[in-house]
């Protein structure tokens, strides 16, 4: 038997059938962007909750889902749901995200829910990140989405793994810039790290912002675990 999870706030599925009209609506234009990426997590009873963020998801992902009008939203919506919670009890894949991501679910005791999500949730089918006007068309959509997943899913620590992609999202979606977040200076340049406890719209969130995980050492990784357990669990 499947795992049972809670419904989506309304809140979020309205924000969610936004993203499918965006969607809709750039495809006129530009047909090689992919089809809508939902976020996920993986288990609902949870002490504490780890939100990894990335860039964007590279092509498509579950486009069937998507194809025309023959669906509709809420059953769209329901299914990438259901499709992307599959994905990350099963382990995602063997790429240095997803390594990164099961480190982090491995801090229990008293860790026991991790969230998938992405900055951009329209990509391109060329397999790149979006930059320019795709990625101008769905920043403020991103901002109130990342503000929204917040709020739904509670956690306690957000990661972001983007580097300095999406700046503008990131920082406007929670009222600060990067300037003002303490930055680590005991690493190498390739091992910097910048946090901020917390913002006064999510005072009980800590945030981290971090490289992209593909391709760094063993060492990086484990300085940014590190770093990521301190501030989870931190008075």
């Amino acid at each position: 038997m499947g795992a049972i999870y809670a419904e989506p706030s309304r809140q979020l599925k309205n924000i969610w059938l936004e993203w499918i009209t965006l969607h809709r609506c750039l495809q006129r234009n530009c047909p090689d962007v992919s089809s809508p990426f939902f976020s996920a997590m993986g288990a609902t009873s949870c002490r504490k909750r780890v939100m990894l963020v990335g860039k964007a998801t590279r092509e498509e992902w579950g486009a069937s889902s998507y194809r025309g009008n023959a669906k509709p939203g809420i059953q769209a919506i329901r299914e990438r749901l259901y499709l992307n919670r599959d994905f990350i009890e099963k382990g995602g894949t063997s790429s240095g995200f997803w390594a990164f991501f099961f480190r982090l679910a491995a801090f229990g005791p008293g860790v026991d829910g991790m969230i998938w999500s992405n900055v951009a949730k329209l990509a391109s089918n060329t397999g790149r990140p979006p930059r320019g006007r795709l990625l101008r068309e769905q920043a403020d959509l991103a901002q109130r989405t990342l503000r929204e997943e917040v709020r739904e899913y509670r956690p306690s620590l957000v990661v972001f793994v983007t580097e300095n992609y999406a700046e503008r999202i990131i920082t406007n979606a929670f009222g600060f810039t990067k300037q003002g977040w303490k930055k680590d200076r005991n690493g190498t340049p390739d091992d910097e790290v910048w946090w901020l406890c917390s913002t006064p719209d999510f005072p009980s969130v800590r945030f981290l912002w971090l490289r992209h995980p593909q391709g760094k050492t063993t060492e990086q990784i484990q300085y940014w675990t590190v770093k990521a357990k301190e501030l989870l669990f931190e008075k």
